[in-house]
């Protein structure tokens, strides 16, 4: 009787701990979208305090310093996040794309590729692996982009890189042409 009342007495505060981790991931989502990153954080903190062991919550927290360069925090809550569950395909993803900008072709290719097994033929994940291909194996990554085309075709940038890739191939052609492509989905390139 008395571990019923326990539970009995238990049972809400549970249920308005996971309310208000979910009212401080909206915060901090609803402030990173209007690019208040400070305050995205502290949500994201807050809500990590009430759920230390929250995938979601460090993928949030990593992204969101991702969007702040600082990219050693962004990647140490997105291993974070990787560690809590190993299927986080977009917390390797994002991994990879902090790796860009710090020319870490191995760490970077790793851990797109994880996201692909995860995830296998995510147009959004081969554009990312493009971006590793593109300087050092320049067909993988028109073969990356043409599948990630054949899943988009409205996607610029898929177009522009792999403009980028033929280029690098000498294929000025078909480099032309896809950059027209690209041209026509965002007329800023």
């Amino acid at each position: 009787m008395k571990k019923l009342i326990l539970m009995l007495l238990i049972l809400p505060c549970l249920a308005t701990a996971q309310n208000d981790v979910n009212y401080y991931m909206n915060l901090g989502k609803r402030a990173r979208e209007t690019n208040d990153l400070l305050n995205s954080l502290r949500y994201f903190k807050k809500a990590q305090l009430l759920d230390s062991l929250s995938s979601d919550i460090c993928l949030n927290i990593g992204v969101t310093f991702g969007d702040k360069s600082d990219l050693d925090s962004a990647l140490y809550y997105l291993e974070k996040a990787t560690i809590l569950d190993s299927l986080n395909h977009e917390a390797f993803a994002y991994m990879a794309n902090a790796y860009l900008p710090l020319d870490d072709y191995n760490k970077g290719m790793t851990a797109i590729n994880k996201a692909l097994q995860i995830k296998p033929g995510d147009a959004r994940y081969l554009s990312v692996r493009a971006l590793f291909e593109i300087d050092t194996i320049p067909e993988a990554a028109i073969q990356d982009l043409t599948l990630a085309i054949e899943a988009d075709s409205t996607e610029s940038n898929y177009y522009y890189n792999r403009s980028r890739a033929y280029s690098k191939l000498n294929n000025d052609d078909q480099a032309i042409l896809d950059l027209y492509k690209a041209l026509e989905y965002n007329p800023e390139y």
